[in-house]
Order: structure tokens, then C-alpha cells, then sequence
């Protein structure tokens, strides 16, 4: 039940006043009880049902029939998969084969296997002993509700959680994922490319990438954890790199933490739905530093991409001197409208003509650039 705090106990009964009840699974308190007329021999809860609250009770009745007497249950009801959709084990007739019976239904979701819930795993440990009675989680699980932390799993009793490390690439080392709920669908990739899935928790996949960084390392995110609350995660940069930071395009406002990246010209592009463009940040790094990735703190976008590569050798360029003849002049002003027109190839032209450093080459250059030349400005940004 939703809209209650604790847990609940629904049960059925042999004798008494037979029927079921359910209660207070913290002090015993009746909820609610239906009486039967004999032994009322199975009961159940689930959410079977989207439009009812929470989960939907039942038990047998004298009119219902089953086909092994008035038991007739698998050999065990588990998430034996870990896909959080529960798997049946059958056996044969002649008690020759197991069989294990599985949805293909495909889904997106990606939870914490039900198996880290402490309550649904001590009952899988006793789901044989005397009569199968099914497992259940300790929490509510359905759309509209916030799932529990990823607990903490211990070894054999022991008191320190199991470590969970990412392996390191060759620019991308020691990742930590400060995010534990949605850490395991964070990892290393090599070779990026269009058709590889752009998150650990989602299907979609890229459809165009830049020339420039394909093959680039890179981290696959998870997708969800652009709801956490503080720096999704870090890491160490393996050699000098240059970092880049693919954002969702609808996000209008550069966040704080890659206020002092730059933005390129470049963009990626997924098979979502809808459709997402990311673009392009990018920043170099001496090896050994750590790089902050922070948060986006937005459930209405997807999360960022982050990439690595071989620092790019800096480029020596003044700023406006797009011509490279060591003056800013009228010649450069005509190579400028030409670039507001027809997009610069070369790298150090496009760093000479972006004189507001903004990653883009647009209007707004030519007019600082005209200010400039007419001296009405000083110097550029």
C-alpha cells in the first residue's frame, strides 16, 4: 500500500474464520480482513493493475480450482537474470530438466537487481522450505514511485561494501562515480563510433559523430544520473589530454562547472526520441589531473558524453589576424564575412575569427571585429 509508510503482511487462512488478512507487518495491527467459509489455501498481492494504486490483493476460493490439488507452484519465482523481471523454474514431468521461463518483452528500464534487496533475497533462501511462498521486495516497485539507494552489499558478513571499480583506459583513469545508485551503468569505451549506445541505462544510439573524435575514448554515463544532486563523477587523465563534454542541446545554459571550457563548432547526434543533438565542449588537461564532471540536475534532458584524446598541440594565432600576416586589418574583415557565410576549415583561422571566444564563428564576430577597425573597441575578448 502507497499510501502508508512500513510494510505489510497479507495472509491467508486454514482455520478460524479462514479468509485473509492484512496487517501491520511492524506490530501485527489489522488492516483489513475478508472472511472465507474452509480453508482459504493461496493468497497473493502484486500491482497487476495501472489504474489502482499500489498493489492489488487476492486469495482462493472455494469455487476456484488448481491443477495440482490445491497447490500448484513452480520450482521458484526469482530475478535469477538480475533484469529486475523475475524469471519461473519448471521441471519436466519425468524430472529429467529444469526450465527456466523468461519474458521477451524488451525493456529500457535498467534497475538494481532485485537480489540486492535484502528481504526479497532472505526469501529466495527459504522460498523451498515447507510450501513456495514467492518473494517480494521491501519497497514498492511502479512507475511513479522513487526506487530505494543501491544498498550497500557486504561479503560474507563483512563489513566493508564490495568495491566497485570501473577498468581505466588510456586517457581516462580512476573513474569514480559519486552517483551509487546508477554507478554500474557507468564504463570506459574505446573506439567511439556511430552505433554505439550512447548510455549504460538506455537503448539509443549514436547516428553521427564528428570525424574528429571518432575513435576517440570515452565514458558511457548513465542516462539517470543527470538527476543526481551534486558532481555525477571524476577522473584522472592518464596522459596530457583534451577532454570533451558532449551536453544536450536543449540545455540553454551553460553550467557552472564547464564555464571555463570551450565550446566547438561540433556536434553529436542520437536515434532518441526525440532526437538529441549534444553540443560540444572541450579542454586540456596535464596528465594527472583530476577533471570534475558535475551535475545537470535536469530530469527533462538526457545526461552528457564525455570524451578523451591526445591533447591537441596548441596553436599559435592573434586573435582577429585570420589572413595570419601578423595584422588585424580590412583583409581580415573580408575573410570574416566570407566565414559568417561559408564555415572555416582551418583550425587556426576558425580560433583567429572567434573573437568572443565562444566557440562559434557568427554576426557577432564581424561586428567586434569591425569595432575594432573603426576603434571603437581596444582589444577583443
Amino acid at each position: 500500500m502507497t499510501d502508508r509508510p512500513g510494510l505489510e503482511l497479507w495472509e491467508c487462512h486454514e482455520s478460524g474464520n479462514y479468509g485473509v488478512t492484512l496487517f501491520n507487518a511492524r506490530n501485527g495491527a489489522v488492516i483489513f480482513h475478508k472472511d472465507g467459509d474452509k480453508d482459504t489455501g493461496r493468497c497473493c498481492a502484486d500491482n497487476i493493475w495501472a489504474g489502482n494504486k499500489g498493489a492489488e490483493f487476492w486469495g482462493s476460493r472455494p469455487a476456484n480450482t488448481v491443477m495440482d490439488s490445491t497447490k500448484s507452484v513452480p520450482c521458484m519465482t526469482v530475478d535469477l537474470f538480475g533484469d529486475w523481471r523475475e524469471e519461473l523454474i519448471m521441471r519436466t514431468t519425468d524430472n529429467k530438466k529444469l526450465r527456466v521461463w523468461c519474458t521477451t518483452a524488451q525493456t529500457d528500464v535498467r534497475l538494481t537487481t532485485l537480489m540486492h534487496d535484502v528481504q526479497y533475497r532472505a526469501q529466495n533462501c527459504c522460498q523451498q522450505s515447507s510450501y513456495n511462498q514467492p518473494p517480494h521486495p521491501s519497497f514498492f516497485l511502479g512507475t511513479g514511485y522513487a526506487l530505494p539507494e543501491r544498498p550497500a552489499v557486504t561479503v560474507l558478513g563483512g563489513a566493508e561494501p564490495i568495491p566497485f571499480e570501473i577498468p581505466d583506459g588510456k586517457f581516462i583513469k580512476s573513474v569514480e562515480v559519486n552517483d551509487l545508485t546508477n554507478r554500474t551503468k557507468w564504463s570506459v569505451q574505446t573506439g567511439l563510433s556511430e552505433g554505439n549506445e550512447v548510455f549504460g541505462d538506455r537503448a539509443f544510439k549514436f547516428t553521427q559523430i564528428p570525424e574528429k573524435l571518432k575513435g576517440s575514448e570515452w565514458i558511457r554515463t548513465a542516462c539517470d544520473s543527470k538527476k543526481f544532486t551534486d558532481s555525477e563523477a571524476k577522473f584522472t587523465a592518464g596522459s596530457d589530454i583534451t577532454a570533451y563534454v558532449g551536453l544536450d542541446s536543449r540545455i540553454t545554459v551553460t553550467p557552472d562547472w564547464l564555464a571555463d571550457w570551450t565550446m566547438t563548432d561540433m556536434t553529436l547526434t542520437d536515434d532518441g526520441n526525440p532526437i538529441v543533438t549534444y553540443n560540444v565542449y572541450k579542454k586540456n588537461y596535464a596528465a594527472g589531473s583530476k577533471i570534475i564532471l558535475g551535475r545537470i540536475g535536469n530530469g527533462s534532458v538526457v545526461n552528457y558524453v564525455v570524451m578523451a584524446k591526445e591533447q591537441e598541440q596548441q596553436i599559435e594565432f592573434i586573435s582577429g589576424d585570420i589572413n595570419d600576416d601578423k595584422c588585424v586589418d580590412i583583409f581580415d574583415m573580408i575573410l570574416m564575412r566570407k566565414a559568417v557565410v561559408a564555415p572555416l576549415t582551418d583550425e587556426r583561422e576558425k580560433l583567429a575569427a572567434d573573437v568572443d571566444n565562444n566557440g562559434k564563428i557568427e554576426i557577432a564576430d564581424a561586428v567586434i571585429l569591425q569595432n575594432f577597425l573603426l576603434g571603437r573597441i581596444k582589444a577583443f575578448k
